[in-house]
């Protein structure tokens, strides 16, 4: 193996998922949740499957050979993760249920490196989200602002359960099934804290997004919370941590591309 300390551990963790799917004897609906961390520093700067040099670096970070050697090193792990997908959909299909399942694959925020975990930029904010559903379409992407709130009543809509009141974001079926362009005017983030305490918030439009920080003590980049790695000694060294952050900030991302990036929900 060439990923980090964690990829045993997932392997492990998508065969045990394959093999429950594959010993499901019941008609019975079930709900299975396989979390994977590899994507996780530490990265494994020292394989040698993916060449650094033909690596093309994150869109808020520099062309340099840090940050391209810690990237190739991400995209191993990356490898190692679409392998564990590939394995739980293999223990669906052995047992059964791969035609009446709803597969959901999405990540919880950015890739740990700077302008991104625990980021309101859109490299941040801007997660895996790819869906299959039962008897739909495939090979298909639509444009659309979209929050993982939106998965739960996406999950009622297609069950044909009433989707309850309380519930904030909408059903992302009407996007899907082409009847509308768009289920939201406007997406919401927010970071309260990580490896330090960073409260900010986020609204974020098609065109237009605003940030805001909300504790008086930090103008600064916040150091803790940006996992260290190459890319992050790279920009320390040249200044970083000394970036002073605006306390309010509205973005027109049509102009700012470091921060424009629209959803998208594959299916």
């Amino acid at each position: 193996l060439e990923g980090n300390e964690a990829t045993p551990q997932d392997l492990a963790t998508a065969d045990a998922a394959a093999e429950f799917l594959r010993e499901r004897n019941t008609e019975d609906s079930f709900f299975l949740s396989v979390g994977l961390t590899n994507t996780h520093q530490p990265m494994p700067l020292d394989q040698d499957r993916i060449d650094p040099n033909r690596v093309q670096p994150p869109g808020p970070l520099p062309d340099v050979e840090p940050v391209r050697r810690e990237m190739a090193a991400y995209q191993v792990l990356a490898e190692y993760v679409d392998q564990c997908v590939g394995t739980v959909i293999e223990g669906l299909e052995d047992g059964g249920h791969r035609d009446e399942t709803l597969i959901v694959f999405t990540t919880d925020h950015g890739i740990p490196f700077p302008y991104m975990k625990c980021d309101l930029w859109d490299d941040g904010i801007g997660v895996s989200l790819i869906a299959s559903f039962p008897d739909g379409p495939s090979g298909t992407c639509e444009d659309g602002l979209v929050s993982t709130m939106d998965l739960y009543p996406t999950f009622c809509d297609f069950l044909n359960t009433p989707i309850p009141g309380w519930v904030e974001g909408p059903s992302l079926g009407p996007l899907l099934d082409g009847e509308i362009d768009t289920v939201r005017e406007a997406i919401y983030s927010e970071v309260n804290y990580h490896g330090a305490y960073e409260p900010k918030r986020c609204v974020r439009t098609r065109r237009y997004k605003y940030i805001r920080r909300f504790d008086e003590e930090y103008t600064r980049e916040v150091g803790p919370n940006t996992d260290n790695g190459p890319s992050k000694e790279f920009l320390t060294e040249r200044g970083l941590l000394e970036r002073k952050r605006p306390r309010v900030a509205l973005y027109d991302l049509y102009h700012d591309r470091k921060n424009s990036l629209v959803g998208k929900v594959a299916k």
